[in-house]
Formats: structure tokens, sequence, C-alpha cells
């Protein structure tokens, strides 16, 4: 059981999979040896993304960061170094050099 620091407010308190949910993703990734970019699991998840959202499979990829992520988003629209972007002021420090 966590505990929680008297007077703290819990601002993010994340809630993951329990161990028995994510077993037969762990054995495939054993079973396939890969486990990096482009494994059956990262193609499959990417698949199951595309369908969720009606769209073709080759229109969803993953990346390794959300920094990398934000960096492709914004090359496709043509932002390019030096443009302005609005981005929350809680966020993750790399996000403001995602395209410079």
């Amino acid at each position: 059981m966590t505990s929680v620091k008297t007077g703290a407010v819990p601002i993010m308190r994340p809630k993951l999979p329990s161990a028995a949910r994510l077993a037969p993703y762990l054995r495939a990734i054993d079973s396939s040896r890969v486990y990096s970019n482009f494994g059956p699991l990262a193609v499959e998840f990417e698949k199951r993304l595309a369908a969720r959202y009606g769209l073709f499979g080759a229109s969803v990829t993953t990346v390794a960061n959300a920094t990398l992520g934000l960096t492709l988003a914004l090359t496709a629209q043509g932002v390019r170094a030096g443009t302005l972007c609005a981005i929350p002021a809680w966020t993750f420090v790399a996000s403001a050099l995602a395209n410079s």
C-alpha cells in the first residue's frame, strides 16, 4: 500500500495494469526476442490504434519518446525552427525544444 505524506496534494497517481494483464505481452516479447523498435508488439499496437480510429495502418507510428513525437508532428505541419508554439506551463522541459 502506498502512503501519501500528510498535507501533500497528489498531482498524479498512475494506475497501471496488473502484472497478470501484462504477462501475455511480456511472453510475446520474450518469444520474439525483439526488444526494441519495429517489434511485433509495436506493429500490432500501431495496427490496433489505426483500426480504432478508422485510419489506414501506415498512418500510425510509434516513436521512442514524446519529444520525438512532437517533433514529427510539428514537422509534418510545416513548422520550422524558430517558429513560436504555445505549450502548457506544466510540461516536460524538452517539449519547448521539440522543433528547434
